[in-house]
């Protein structure tokens, strides 16, 4: 189908993969059907040798990862989930969660725990080996080889069954992560709009990009804990037989006192990390809130205010982690050295209560025993106990947006009554506050027809679309088309502030529906942009930047009225579409929409009253009810509720799209290894720890630490049963406690604090980021490194360097020992390390790339469901929900597929390093064999022989882990490394500015250095306190004049003059923050309304009152329960987009700016709006540019600027550029804005001389 097709074209430029291009490894790894390749994991060596001879001379690529099998797909997945939770869905729990989640991969499940219950049976095995060997070889028994040849064989296959655990358990954990996402993003469908900002839309977005990540390296240790019995009863049953008797669970008991310990951390973590969480959401929140409106904050100055903000709720998300580490500081240094101090109290007891006679083979034979039981039941238990603690947090805040009540169906008696022709509204009530008032209440009847839609801001004409579209938290009466519940039909819809996705300009109208040609282009005609499209240089196929980047107002809203009649629904809902665009554009579009009507129920809000007239009918409401209703003649006496007089005809700019040439190319993509993790990135990652001093005294613990590991078992090989023994055991014990706090602790204190300042800095640069960065670099991405990359840096990172320090202080103190003992040794494991090293060089490259593919294919995951939230509306609308669903499907599969292939490159790196290490064991284990008689050399030898290549090949691992997390660790140290704009801070100018004077002399701008010039040389000057009108046609250069004032771009030629100084030579907080700016989108954040408006805390409760009484808006706040103080998350919906437009002015009331700059300002307001705004600034005493498509707006300012391709074509007094002669009594000029005021209409023209001859009307 071309649907299909069409999904793989929705693919965004962020996401770096080539779903098209031949597979190179079409083979699923874990498809392979012979079983000796899947034991020794050879397939895997055979998809790496051959990846290795691909990557030599150039970088992995997505296509190289290996193609999952069927049965893993997360559609078949997703599908099966669905169904079992649909079924549970009156009473979802964690438990039943987990067993949705977990127990659903049945065979993988049992799999993971019957390989795991086979590493504890050779483990065990091992240690009763151990024990049989040291004493054939005291005795010197022929035996003693088949003992060497039965423990090395042993050792072999617990190598197997480990690694087995790793490839077969990181599968299952990426299909289980990826699931749990799935479920999320199906959830979100069924959910209101309302109802996802209420939850927080940063917890949903930092529970897909950083909860289920942090799941990642730990999940697979939850099985540890279930196969707690078998390794623990193999144990028991060893000790049992071993100290003939129940004395020797003694071990196991005293292991086991770390139980207690980890229980009561493990609570008090899990509390400890609810509550990060929740700091970490509200972070993150606030991040994506100044991400998206970093345009507007800048040019409101408000970069510290946000910062401090972020910086406050990051420290604070950094205290908890302090506590949290604190408890694992603990936790792990009284129970990872365990077997040390059971085992010394373990003998001291033997011995001295007389219960067993010890010696050097079963203590040391018992010693192994401990470490294993350490290891694996105390050790990998506490990761599955810290994981189990984790999942509790995650699942339950998956719980509570599961149990969400879903989209409550409007009361429809359709059935027992006969049906309607027409949309018929009956006893219609729509509540945003489900416990509140109705906000809409009213019956009506839509027969085909146009009908407009007009009423004061705040008068219910957007929750009236809302409820129609079952966007209303809760809405009771019937909503029924031709006697059919409207949510069963067909309904177009264009919202105030459209929906653009980072996509093509075709995909965003088409929309997941397949391609219709002749629709198409009569879509393209009805919307005006065909003219549009000629001007891009690729046509439809121009990529379109986030939130519709690239485009301008008008054609963001034409967009969104493309992608409505696309539908070629049976009723379209368009909530002013006509206010973002010029009169002729509007003039057309109306007209189309006219003989749409024809066939078709039309529901225009509008704010364009001239058009009234022309429609079938006439609905005018207030406070949520209609007011008056019928044909214009019927209803014009109500008409002075929307504006004082209905002269005013609508105005004319002839448009004429010159739209600047769009490159294709408009992200940065995201490159695989484009910079490889550096020598510098460690330097500046240890240079945070007070470098190098701290760094090597810690280093000088964890040596300290892993020799006293060594003396003990070298004093137990010694052990003559001299009263000193016991005692020099204990100092070493609890020489080793402390050591082991010590260098946790500073580990954890380095770690933290180095993030903590990390992401200060990059805040603070990321605040001080040039405009640019942001455009051409997707906000999910930036987003990612506040989110996903922090937390692996705050969490995992740390956990994974006590690995490394100390795994290769163990290695490093180890091999020191068996060299002291075994000279010749040094031989072979000079021979195994340069074979290691051969191992590493080939799997170096793809172990790292294969991880930046991973954390790569991340990012789309992210993005997409970012832009899902933003655009839920429309696809439930649409019914796209399951095209959506789908591409999130493939997203996923992508996830799986390239996670997959690093997990088992890595875990294939690890079982060769592993193997190799396991031959020097061998080699070793013969020759202590065969040589060596000293009891106190060989025993020692076997031991350090039979456990240390365990570490390493785990150290090796975890060393790759580190550097693959290091990345992350550079994505930030790249933001912080950004080039700043110019310094927000110079030499301030006292009383500047004081009068409003603005000069532009030869300003040449253009926005990226490759793009072409968009100010041409511009010359004007503004009187002070003066009124300025800016119009022309789009893309003639109207809104670069402002980025210029601001130096939101900075110009490349001539200067730019403000009460006689030059701009360039202030700091951009003094410039930014002595201009006062209405944008034609409103921005609010979440917070209060005190905050929204005051965000400085610079003004009085008094003052934000009266500066809201000028704007009417005081009763409407009062009504509020927490009045100043109510959250705008909570009321955000129920503000009309007039209303926020009314905020943005209240800001410019109290700041009292001496300029003031208005963005089409007033383009989506009613005409008694816009003229209660320009009253209010009239009153300024301030120098005021407008840019604005209604001549009537600034038809009475003192000047009128007329630009074409960034030049200033006219520039003048309005009289001057229409009349000849003051006394002309009409326009007898023939300027390009005489021509503009007369194609408005004779009886308007005569308004705007009037107008402009200073006389009102």
């Amino acid at each position: 189908m071309q649907k299909n097709e069409e999904t793989i074209k929705l693919d965004t430029s962020s996401l770096n993969t080539i779903l098209n291009e031949e597979e190179f490894y079409s083979k699923p790894l874990n498809a392979e059907t012979n079983i000796f390749k899947r034991i020794f994991l050879l397939n895997v060596q055979d998809y790496m040798n051959n990846l290795y001879s691909e990557i030599v001379s150039k970088d992995i690529k997505f296509n190289f990862s290996h193609t999952p099998p069927v049965q893993d797909s997360q559609k078949i997945q997703v599908e099966l989930l669905e169904n079992l939770l649909n079924q549970k869905s009156s009473n979802i729990t964690k438990m039943s969660l987990f067993k949705l989640f977990f127990l659903k991969q049945k065979q993988k499940f049992a799999l993971i725990l019957f390989v795991l219950a086979l590493f504890s049976i050779s483990k065990c095995g091992i240690s009763i080996l151990l024990s049989t060997l040291i004493d054939s070889i005291q005795q010197d028994l022929k035996i003693k080889y088949a003992y060497g040849i039965g423990l090395v064989l042993l050792n072999g296959v617990s190598i197997i069954c480990q690694h087995q655990f790793y490839s077969i358990g990181y599968e299952y954990s990426t299909i289980v992560r990826m699931s749990m996402a799935n479920i999320l993003y199906h959830k979100i469908f069924k959910l209101h709009t309302y109802q996802i900002k209420n939850t927080n839309q940063g917890k949903i977005i930092n529970m897909i990009s950083a909860d289920l990540n942090l799941l990642e390296p730990f999940l697979i240790y939850m099985f540890v804990v279930f196969n707690l019995p078998i390794a623990l009863g193999l144990t028991a049953a060893i000790l049992w037989i071993r100290f003939d008797g129940p004395q020797g669970l003694l071990l196991l008991a005293l292991l086991f006192l770390a139980y207690p310990i980890q229980l009561f951390f493990t609570h008090r973590i899990t509390v400890l990390v609810k509550k990060t969480k929740e700091y970490a959401d509200q972070r993150v929140k606030l991040t994506n809130e100044f991400i998206e409106g970093v345009r507007l904050i800048k040019m409101y100055a408000w970069e510290q205010s946000f910062i401090k903000s972020i910086r406050n709720l990051a420290h604070q998300e950094h205290f908890a982690y302090i506590l949290t580490h604190l408890q694992y500081v603990i936790l792990r240094g009284t129970t990872f050295f365990s077997q040390m101090w059971a085992s010394a109290i373990f003998f001291m007891i033997m011995h001295y209560g007389g219960f067993y006679e010890i010696n050097v083979s079963i203590m040391l034979s018992t010693l192994q025993l401990a470490a294993f039981a350490r290891f694996f039941c105390v050790n990998l238990s506490s990761f599955g106990l810290d994981f189990i603690a984790n999942l509790k947090i995650v699942l339950e805040r998956m719980r509570v947006v599961l149990s969400m009540e879903e989209i409550i169906q409007t009361q429809s008696l359709q059935d027992q009554q006969p049906k309607e022709e027409g949309l018929v509204l009956k006893n219609l009530e729509g509540y945003w506050n489900v416990q509140g008032q109705p906000q809409i209440k009213l019956s009506f009847k839509f027969n085909i027809g146009l009908y407009a839609v007009i009423g004061k801001i705040g008068s219910g004409k957007s929750s009236l679309l809302n409820a129609i579209i079952g966007e209303m938290p809760k809405t009771t009466g019937s909503i029924l088309l031709d006697g059919e519940d409207i949510k069963n039909r067909k309904v177009g819809y264009v919202e105030q502030e459209p929906f653009i996705f980072p996509a093509s300009f075709k995909e965003n109208i088409l929309f997941g529906r397949p391609m219709d040609e002749c629709l198409y282009q009569q879509v393209l005609e009805q919307s005006n942009l065909i003219m549009d499209l000629q001007n891009m240089e690729k046509g439809d196929t121009t990529m379109i930047g986030e939130k519709g980047l690239t485009l301008s107002g008008g054609q963001k809203a034409r967009l969104s009225l493309a992608r409505a009649l696309y539908e070629d629904a049976e009723v379209y809902l368009l909530d002013d579409p006509l206010s973002a665009v010029d009169a002729k554009v509007s003039r057309s579009i109306f007209n189309n929409l006219k003989h749409l009507a024809k066939q078709r129920i039309i529901i225009l809000v509008t704010h364009q009253v001239q058009f009234a007239p022309e429609c079938d009918q006439i609905i005018i409401m207030n406070e949520g009810q209609i007011m008056a209703s019928g044909e214009f003649k019927d209803v014009n006496q109500h008409l002075n509720l929307i504006t004082d007089t209905f002269s005013q005809q609508e105005q004319q700019v002839q448009y004429i799209n010159n739209v600047t040439k769009q490159d294709n190319d408009l992200y940065k993509k995201e490159e695989l290894t484009s910079k490889p993790v550096t020598l510098d990135t460690y330097k500046r990652f240890f240079k945070q720890w007070s470098y190098p001093f701290l760094l090597i005294i810690m280093i000088i613990f964890y040596l300290g630490q892993e020799v006293l590991l060594q003396l003990y078992i070298y004093f137990i090989s010694e052990y003559e049963d001299e009263g000193s023994f016991f005692l020099l055991i204990g100092m070493l014990c609890i020489g080793a406690l402390v050591l082991n706090l010590i260098k946790y602790g500073i580990t954890t204190f380095s770690v933290l604090s180095g993030t903590k300042q990390t992401h200060d800095q990059m805040i603070n640069s990321l605040s001080q980021s040039p405009i640019s960065y942001f455009d051409t670099n997707p906000s999910g991405r930036i987003l990612n490194r506040f989110s996903n990359d922090k937390s692996l840096c705050d969490f995992t990172m740390n956990l994974s360097l006590w690995e490394v320090f100390e795994l290769n202080s163990y290695f490093i103190i180890s091999i020191a020992f068996l060299i002291s003992i075994l000279p010749y040794f040094v031989i072979v494991m000079f021979f195994i390390i340069c074979f290691q090293v051969y191992i590493l060089t080939r799997s170096y490259k793809i172990i790292i790339e294969t991880k930046e593919c991973d954390s790569i294919q991340k990012s789309p995951l992210f993005d997409f469901f970012k832009n899902t939230l933003n655009g839920i509306v429309q696809i439930k609308l649409y019914k796209q929900q399951q095209y959506f669903k789908q591409f999130f499907n493939q997203l996923s599969n992508n996830c799986i597929r390239s996670n997959f292939t690093f997990y088992q490159c890595s875990t294939n790196f690890g079982y060769k390093v592993h193997l190799s290490g396991w031959l020097a064991s061998v080699i070793g284990t013969m020759i202590v064999i065969g040589v060596y008689e000293n009891k106190s050399v060989f025993s020692q030898a076997l031991l350090i022989l039979t456990i240390f290549n365990d570490q390493f090949q785990w150290c090796m691992r975890q060393m790759i882990q580190v550097h693959a997390m290091m990345s992350s660790c550079q994505r930030m140290y790249e933001i912080i490394d950004l080039k700043p704009e110019a310094p927000q801070y110079l030499e301030q100018i006292q009383n500047w500015p004081n009068i409003g004077e603005v000069r532009f002399e030869q300003v040449e701008l253009r926005y990226r250095y490759n793009t072409p010039l968009i100010l041409k040389g511009i010359n004007f000057e503004i009187p002070q306190k003066k009124r300025i009108g800016i119009i022309g046609r789009t893309g003639a250069g109207k809104s670069s004049i402002l980025q210029a004032m601001f130096r939101m771009s900075e110009i490349e030629k001539g200067q730019i003059v403000i009460d006689n100084v030059n701009i360039q030579i202030l700091g951009l907080h003094q410039l930014r923050s002595s201009i006062g700016i209405i944008p034609q989108s409103p921005f609010l954040f979440s917070g209060s309304i005190r905050r929204n408006l005051d965000p400085l805390n610079e003004y009085t409760d008094k003052e934000l009152w009266d500066a809201l009484q000028q704007t009417s808006l005081d009763e409407y706040i009062r009504k509020l329960p927490k009045q100043l103080d109510s959250d705008m998350t909570q009321v955000n919906s129920i503000f009309s987009v007039g209303q926020k437009q009314l905020i943005c002015l209240v800001r410019i009331i109290l700041s009292k700016k001496k300029i003031i700059v208005l963005d089409e300002a007033t383009a989506n307001l009613d005409q008694k709006t816009d003229d209660l705004i320009q009253l209010v600034i009239s009153k300024f005493d301030a120098t005021i540019i407008t840019i604005a498509h209604r001549l009537n707006t600034i038809a009475d300012y003192d000047y009128v600027m007329v630009m074409q391709d960034g030049k200033i074509i006219e520039y003048d007094k309005p009289l001057m550029l229409l009349c000849n002669s003051t006394d002309d009594s009409e326009i007898t000029k023939n300027t390009e804005f005489a021509q503009m005021v007369k194609a408005t209409g004779n009886e308007n023209s005569k308004v705007i001389l009037k107008l402009a001859r200073g006389i009102s009307n």
